[in-house]
């Protein structure tokens, strides 16, 4: 179970940590860069903090599993916090074609409208893609709405700036080594999955 040290330190199985640690982006995240005590792995309280927003989250996303569970007040707002994704999810900007799209972006799109957390090089990867192929600055953001910890004031600057200096997504080896490929292409840039499609 989850005990508290002192110094305002959280313990927590580790099995429990990586159940929720899973959908955090960044490096601070992984098992290998926390402090681990006797199989357990020790937090501060603004970690431990975030660890239970990411245990709300999954829950409230997991529908099955919460009928009955809630208290009413919580039933009900995860049930409004459903019905938003689901809006959102039918709100996402329709221009992308079916196969057109690298597997890694449609794997991301997939991510992102399920609610999913991004580490920082498959955010910036999604959004230089999508500005690459044509879509507009504010559809790109929009489609980062759905993340658990999307700012709006963030998000505008760094669509701006990849915006504005022309970035490229990474090559296919960036991404293979940073676990954001899902599929041999055979491609040196998930850019030029679309052009090969329509050679074809």
């Amino acid at each position: 179970g989850v005990s508290v040290l002192e110094g305002n330190l959280i313990v927590l199985p580790y099995d429990e940590y990586l159940k929720l640690a899973r959908g955090l982006g960044g490096e601070k995240w992984r098992l290998v860069n926390r402090d681990i005590r006797e199989g357990k792995v020790v937090v501060s309280d603004r970690d431990f903090r975030r660890l239970l927003a990411e245990a709300l989250r999954i829950r409230i996303l997991r529908r099955s599993d919460l009928k009955g569970e809630l208290p009413k007040p919580l039933e009900d707002l995860a049930e409004t916090v459903r019905n938003l994704l689901e809006a959102k999810k039918e709100s996402l900007p329709r221009r992308r074609i079916v196969g057109r799209l690298a597997p890694c972006i449609e794997e991301l799109l997939r991510k992102v409208s399920n609610g999913e957390n991004l580490p920082h090089v498959a955010r910036f990867t999604l959004a230089a893609y999508l500005l690459k192929i044509g879509w507009e600055k504010d559809k790109v953001i929009d489609v980062f709405r759905s993340l658990p910890d999307f700012k709006e004031k963030i998000a505008v600057y760094q669509v701006e700036q990849i915006s504005k200096k022309g970035y490229l997504p990474p090559s296919c080896s960036k991404l293979k080594s940073m676990g954001v490929c899902i599929e041999e292409c055979g491609l040196n840039n998930p850019l030029s999955y679309g052009r090969r499609k329509r050679r074809k």
